[in-house]
C-alpha cells in the first residue's frame, strides 16, 4: 500500500526520487495517466490528491478527491 498518490506514481513509474516526477517524458505522462485511471479517488485522501496535483502542475487546487484526480489525469494527457 502506498502512503500517497505521489508515492504510488514514483514507485510504479520506477522513479528513484519524488523529484523525478517533475521531469516526466511524454511516455511517462501517458503511463502516469493510465495508473491514475486505474486508481480510485477513494484510495487516497483528498489532501493527497490535491498535493499531487499541486506538486506536479505547480498550481494550487482545493477540490474533492475525484475532481483533483480528474484534473490530474487531464493535465497528464496534455
Amino acid at each position: 500500500m502506498y502512503d500517497s498518490v505521489l508515492d504510488k506514481l514514483c514507485e510504479e513509474l520506477n522513479k528513484g526520487y519524488l523529484s523525478d516526477l517533475k521531469w516526466l517524458s511524454q511516455a511517462d505522462r501517458v503511463e502516469a495517466g493510465l495508473i491514475l485511471q486505474r486508481t480510485r479517488a477513494e484510495d487516497f485522501s483528498v489532501v493527497s490528491w490535491n498535493d499531487a496535483y499541486s506538486y506536479l502542475t505547480g498550481s494550487r487546487v482545493k477540490a474533492s478527491a475525484e475532481e483533483a484526480r480528474a484534473r490530474l489525469i487531464q493535465w497528464l494527457s496534455e
